[in-house]
């Protein structure tokens, strides 16, 4: 679902970057296939990103989790980087 997408904008561009900055709208897929959006909220200093997000949580045991403040890599499943010209 979605894979192989770029964001659109009613005015200016995305383009695919591989020099995320904050505010980058990010893209991984999954194990199944399936996409996954979010915006990058931070840089971090050992190469990863901190994203905002939703809708990531899993069932384990009856009960649920979800990541607040999760952090990707260059080296995460289907990692994508879009950004936004403004023109």
């Amino acid at each position: 679902m979605f894979t192989g997408r770029t964001p659109s904008a009613s005015s200016g561009s995305f383009y695919r970057t591989t020099s995320p900055a904050e505010g980058d709208i990010g893209y991984q897929t999954n194990s199944r296939g399936s996409g996954h959006w979010f915006i990058i909220k931070a840089v971090n200093s050992d190469g990863t990103y901190t994203v905002i997000e939703q809708n990531w949580k899993w069932k384990s045991g009856g009960r649920t989790y979800c990541y607040k403040n999760r952090r990707v890599s260059n080296s995460t499943k289907g990692f994508k980087v879009f950004r936004w010209s403004g023109r």
